[in-house]
């Protein structure tokens, strides 16, 4: 009967002693320091999605068509780059934005022009000059001066128009700073209307905006049932 309490006491002992295992649990390796920093990167500029895309700019094998719509599509792009933030992207970005502009017309013409190097290539500054040198061509100064000192107000040409098209001729005069006085000057020689012209001859203090909304003014009087 001992003998048996005993040998129960000793079983007893051993299913309590505690058995220590080896741990499982893992543990994350430690990294560099240089790792553990936080890089800070600025965050790229976001272009405005509200902004409307260029239309596709089409060059036309005629050469006046072609400088009139490529003079066109260089306001709309100045424009499109600056209120969409584009401008602030890297050039590479902002040449592959200009070329998705381009119809296949256009992408002729940019595809013949010869460039130094790949990297010229995709740089809008090179590009848009290349482009224009493309579209434009070589211009005669003096005889864009004698389009522009010949034209005169059409029959049925209203001053708005007129002006625009005197505006758009002395770009290629090499005007400089006389251009408003010699876009004013050439209204008082090829406006129509002698009252105005008259009118004009007397005002010597008025900005060639102010001419304009005189002229224009006059227009409307006259276009009035007496």
């Amino acid at each position: 009967m001992i003998s048996t309490i005993r040998w129960w006491q000793r079983l007893k002992k051993k299913s309590s002693t505690k058995v220590n295992l080896p741990s499982t649990e893992l543990t994350a390796p430690k990294l560099p320091q240089s790792h553990c920093n936080t890089v800070n990167m600025p965050d790229p500029p976001s272009i405005l999605q509200h902004v409307p895309f260029p239309e596709k700019l089409e060059l036309q094998e005629d050469p006046a068509s072609r400088k009139a719509a490529w003079t066109a599509f260089q306001q709309v792009w100045a424009n499109y780059e600056i209120s969409s933030g584009l401008d602030e992207y890297p050039t590479e970005r902002r040449t592959a934005t200009l070329l998705t502009c381009f119809s296949s017309s256009a992408l002729k013409v940019f595809n013949s022009l010869t460039f130094t190097s790949e990297n010229d290539k995709k740089d809008i500054t090179i590009v848009l000059e290349k482009m224009d040198a493309a579209c434009r061509g070589e211009i005669n100064t003096t005889y864009e001066r004698y389009l522009f000192n010949t034209r005169v107000q059409g029959q049925s040409e209203c001053i708005d128009n007129f002006y625009s098209s005197l505006r758009e001729m002395s770009l290629n005069c090499e005007f400089g700073d006389l251009a408003d006085s010699l876009i004013r000057d050439r209204i008082v020689v090829g406006i129509r209307d002698s009252a105005s012209r008259k009118r004009l001859l007397y005002e010597k203090d008025l900005s060639l905006s102010a001419w304009i909304l005189l002229v224009r003014s006059r227009q409307l009087r006259s276009a009035l049932p007496q």
